[in-house]
């Protein structure tokens, strides 16, 4: 990292601190650039600025930054963070801080033009030097805590069930369990929801010539073709219960009957299931065996969804984004952090795909590039609403000085702020906030900066372009009740 970023804490071998769980800060964006930085530990307190008190963290090349900008205290009932009257003001997850606020695992702290990640972590961590040559990237220690199960369960030999989301890796887990197993077989993958039902018998276990109409050749199926390797079915969840009695003849005997055959045939194939569906769930409403869970489960692998693992997200991005694509600012890099990424990595994948083509001639990649995808004001996906986010499809407005307000002030160039990242700071309860204010205006005593000052500490970063909107429409008001 830059020599300008310099930690005054202490060193992280501390023994007083070795194996108990501390609060930490790790810098995530600094100097315009995606930075890879370890934890820092936080003792009683740190102080964040270009020239902060002891002990600090110094973040000399952001000029946003104020010499003592911040301070995080550990309190005995948790850590808080306090703007020490910055010029530029301090935000957490979207939020300007006017008060001491208490911090919680995961929170985005942002100071100038610097982004940070707070955790509650063990001090002396050994999963966190954990990548090796893994397919499965990320330094969070949810994916260091991944990386280690996939290890240890690989060359066991048991069945292994994946939980996740969509897009999380599901398939790639799969092929790093068979890798690591030293299988000298096939991976075979299989998609349980593009199996059609009539068919999905010959499917797995395959068939005879002549065993239906249009058999007219013998197919082999999943279970024989994956023979000595690994079977992966993505979606376990889907096949019909009929079905699902023979895959659980299949794993238990570890024999397949063909269809139009009348006798088994030996099949050695270590099995890897994954679904997006609770299985006990479906379990209770009688959709799926109860004993082929218990068999499939031996060792079960939950994956962790992008938006637990913050700091991965501005690593990943930049791994799919050409080398030659310019860097990111520090708005479109709190945007994506913030961001709730229901659709996970595949969705951060198409996000990048977005700024690769509309950051071609650009000299940084900005949040109006991807306003299609990712909704200003909510954090979400603009198509669920296309009314949100269609001004800032366009590319913004010529120069008018970057860089973000404090807290009190529009943003300067009157496009939308990053999200928070929760689902319900939506557009209706912003404008319902607004029009609480609109009906405080009316009120003589109430003067309109007064007013404005008020209610930018309590709105939401997506509302705060709307500010500028708002105090126009306040002079109005006032001006009318005047004149009454």
């Amino acid at each position: 990292m830059d020599n300008t970023l310099t930690r005054t804490t202490a060193d992280r071998s501390d023994p007083n601190h070795s194996g108990r769980v501390v609060p930490t800060v790790r810098v995530i964006f600094y100097d315009n650039r995606v930075v890879d930085d370890p934890a820092l530990p936080i003792r009683n307190s740190l102080s964040l600025g270009r020239a902060p008190e002891q002990p600090g963290l110094t973040l000399a090349a952001d000029a946003r930054i104020s010499r003592a900008h911040a301070c995080i205290q550990v309190e005995r009932t948790g850590c808080t963070v306090r703007d020490l009257d910055s010029h530029n003001g301090t935000w957490v997850n979207g939020h300007p801080v006017t008060q001491p606020q208490a911090l919680h695992d995961g929170d985005i702290i942002r100071c100038g033009d610097s982004l940070l990640v707070f955790r509650q972590q063990p001090l002396t961590d050994p999963l966190e030097e954990c990548q090796g040559s893994s397919a499965l990237f990320g330094r969070s220690r949810s994916m260091c805590q991944l990386r280690r199960e996939i290890a240890q369960v690989a060359p066991t030999g048991a069945t292994v069930l994946l939980l996740g989301e969509t897009g999380t890796g599901k398939g790639v887990a799969a092929r790093e369990i068979h890798r690591l197993s030293k299988s000298t077989g096939p991976f075979v993958s299989v998609n349980c929801a593009a199996v059609p039902e009539a068919l999905a018998e010959s499917a797995f276990f395959g068939h005879e010539t002549g065993a239906f109409t249009g058999a007219t050749r013998r197919a082999e199926g999943y279970f024989r073709s994956a023979n000595g390797g690994t079977l992966f079915i993505d979606e376990i969840g889907e096949p019909p219960i009929s079905v699902q009695a023979k895959l659980l003849h299949a794993v238990e005997e570890r024999q397949v009957v063909p269809v139009g055959a009348t006798r088994p045939v030996t099949c050695e194939v270590r099995l890897v299931a994954a679904t997006i569906v609770d299985l006990r769930d479906a379990m209770a409403a009688g959709r799926f065996r109860g004993d082929l869970y218990a068999r499939i489960a031996e060792f079960v692998v939950r994956l962790p969804p992008l938006r637990e693992r913050r700091e991965d997200i501005l690593p990943l991005l930049v791994r799919s984004l050409d080398t030659t694509a310019p860097p990111l600012s520090p708005d479109l890099a709190e945007l994506l952090l913030l961001h709730s990424w229901p659709f996970n990595v595949r969705e951060l994948e198409k996000v990048a795909m977005s700024l690769q083509i509309r950051g071609q001639s650009a000299s940084r990649l900005d949040p109006w590039m991807v306003a299609e995808r990712i909704d200003p004001l909510t954090g979400q996906l603009a198509d669920r609403d296309p009314s949100l986010g269609r001004a800032a499809v366009s590319p913004p407005p010529p120069a008018v000085s970057a860089g973000r307000p404090s807290p009190g002030r529009s943003h300067p160039s009157g496009r939308a702020a990053p999200p928070q990242g929760g689902r319900d700071r939506g557009r209706a309860g912003v404008q319902a906030f607004l029009q609480a204010g609109l009906s405080l205006a009316a009120t003589p005593r109430n003067r309109p900066g007064q007013l404005s000052q008020a209610l930018t500490a309590h709105l939401s970063v997506h509302a705060r372009f709307r500010l500028r909107c708002f105090r126009f429409r306040l002079v109005e008001v006032r001006t009318a009740s005047r004149s009454r």
